[in-house]
């Protein structure tokens, strides 16, 4: 299972996603692969819109932090997409809201 681990504020956010949905075998996993597709949009996206932002991407694991109003209001939208996910494949990912801000995932 995929676990979402987020923190908002009227300022920044971030975000925290581990571990493999097991849909089906990586790399042929459509649960993970539209997660993963979410999150490096984000990622990416923070370079543009973010007046702060960090991130660290590797397999099974995600953290990306943002800052500023224009990086809430997407990454809301990156959110929204996450719970449709977890609408249609509740037993795949988790979302847990109201977290603690990471400010690094060094500390995780």
């Amino acid at each position: 299972m995929t676990e979402v681990r987020f923190y908002e504020d009227s300022k920044e956010f971030s975000i925290e996603v581990e571990g493999h949905a097991g849909y089906a075998e990586m790399g042929s996993d459509i649960v993970c692969s539209a997660i993963s597709i979410l999150i490096q949009t984000l990622e990416a996206y923070m370079d543009v819109v973010a007046t702060e932002t960090d991130s660290e991407i590797r397999s099974g694991y995600a953290w990306v932090y943002g800052k500023g109003s224009e990086a809430i209001e997407s990454f809301r939208t990156i959110l929204t997409g996450l719970r449709l996910i977890e609408a249609t494949y509740p037993e795949y990912i988790s979302i847990e809201e109201g977290c603690t801000l990471i400010s690094s995932p060094k500390f995780v």
